[in-house]
Formats: C-alpha cells, sequence, structure tokens
C-alpha cells in the first residue's frame, strides 16, 4: 500500500476512504499480485497531482517503462543489453511520436497523451495475441 502512496489505517474499508484513494487501493492490489502486465485505464483520473506524480513515478523513465514488462526479450544470460533497450525505446519513441527529446526522460514529466502513448508501447513491446 505505502508503494502507491497509501498511508491509510489498513482496517479502514474501502468505501470509507476518497474515490483517488479507492483508485490507489485497486492498483496496489495489482501490484501484490507481482503481474506480468498491468494496463491501468486513466489510473490518474481520480488522483490530485502528487498522487499521480508518485503513481506514475513508479513507473520509471520511459526507456525503462517501455522494455520492463517482457525484459527477457533484452537480456543475454539475465544481463540487459542496455544498447538493445535504448534502440527499442528509441524505434517505439519516433513511431507513436512521444512528444520528448529523450527516452530517458521521466514519464511523470510527460503530457497525459504522451504517457499513454508509453503505456501503449509497453503493452506492444509484449507482442501480445490479438
Amino acid at each position: 500500500m505505502e508503494q502507491v502512496g497509501l498511508r491509510e489505517d489498513p482496517d479502514t474499508l474501502i468505501k470509507g476512504i476518497g474515490v483517488g484513494k479507492q483508485q490507489l487501493a485497486e492498483i496496489a492490489m495489482e501490484f501484490a499480485k507481482d503481474v506480468k502486465l498491468l494496463i491501468l485505464d486513466e489510473p490518474t483520473a481520480a488522483l490530485d497531482q502528487d498522487d499521480s506524480q508518485h503513481l506514475l513515478s513508479l513507473l520509471d523513465d520511459i526507456k525503462t517503462s517501455m522494455v520492463a514488462a517482457k525484459l527477457p526479450k533484452i537480456a543475454k544470460r539475465g544481463v540487459i543489453d542496455p544498447v538493445r533497450e535504448y534502440r527499442i525505446a528509441e524505434d517505439y519513441h519516433t513511431s507513436l511520436r512521444i512528444r520528448t527529446p529523450s527516452v530517458d526522460e521521466e514519464v511523470v514529466k510527460l503530457s497525459g497523451g504522451n504517457q499513454q502513448k508509453v503505456v501503449l508501447a509497453k503493452w506492444m513491446f509484449t507482442e501480445p495475441d490479438l
């Protein structure tokens, strides 16, 4: 719970907290499951600015965020290949027209639309079956 910025009493009922905190509680439960892919639909919609920034900072920089969903794809013998990581992130950065000078930018610094493009790139990198 603290990972997403919730500091509520664990005995508090979910209906006893605000909508934004309820949303953080739901996200915290998903993080606790250690899922390989977490699709968040407008995760910051009900959050205040501080909670939004904190949540998005969990996603790290653009490059790391894009490849985190499928690390074995860019690793050799368990070690991440930084050249491959950068090249893949740059390819998505260009093809999705993410408006930022570098893939080393923090996701939290992007506009909402560009944040969504980063999430889309992460999903596309997993090569999902459609």
